[in-house]
């Protein structure tokens, strides 16, 4: 492990552990978690969409879902959206359904940006405290400098 990582006092393990969207604890590997979302076709007919992109447990890991219909529901492991396959697999999704662009993008950044899952965690309080700049367009295109920033600021204390 490198020095910039150990300096940072890291509570993931980048691009290997993630949050889970349900319960909140950690998904310790790729291998434990899911990439599920909502997807429909609409009255009109005309395309698939996708929405409520989330990342959980695995259900023989941990079922902390609430119970809701499973109708519309698809997912997929989350092994296979990670790497440089996984990427290919959430750009293959993002060209068969319609659906919020800025929203899956956060998504991706969460599997595959250094710094990205630990550091949006601490976003909320950083606007809070007036730090706008931090993402000033507010579409989680945050730079790898800002996200070290937000972990050594408002990380483990």
């Amino acid at each position: 492990m490198s020095e910039e990582v150990k300096e940072l006092d890291l509570n993931l393990e980048l691009k290997k552990q993630w949050y889970c969207d349900y319960c909140g604890e950690v998904i310790e590997s790729d291998k434990e978690g899911m990439l599920e979302w909502d997807s429909f076709l609409p009255e009109d007919g005309r395309e698939f969409t996708a929405e409520n992109f989330r990342i959980v447990h695995h259900r023989r890991i941990k079922n902390c879902r609430p119970r809701h219909a499973d109708d519309h529901l698809s997912d997929g492991h989350l092994h296979w959206y990670t790497g440089s396959q996984g990427l290919s697999e959430l750009l293959s999704i993002q060209a068969r359904y319609t659906l919020d662009t800025l929203k899956f993008q956060k998504i991706i950044r969460r599997l595959h940006v250094d710094y990205y899952e630990e550091a949006i965690s601490y976003l909320p309080q950083a606007i809070q405290d007036g730090n706008y700049e931090i993402d000033p367009y507010e579409n989680g295109d945050i730079s790898e400098t800002n996200l070290k920033w937000l972990i050594r600021t408002y990380g483990r204390k």
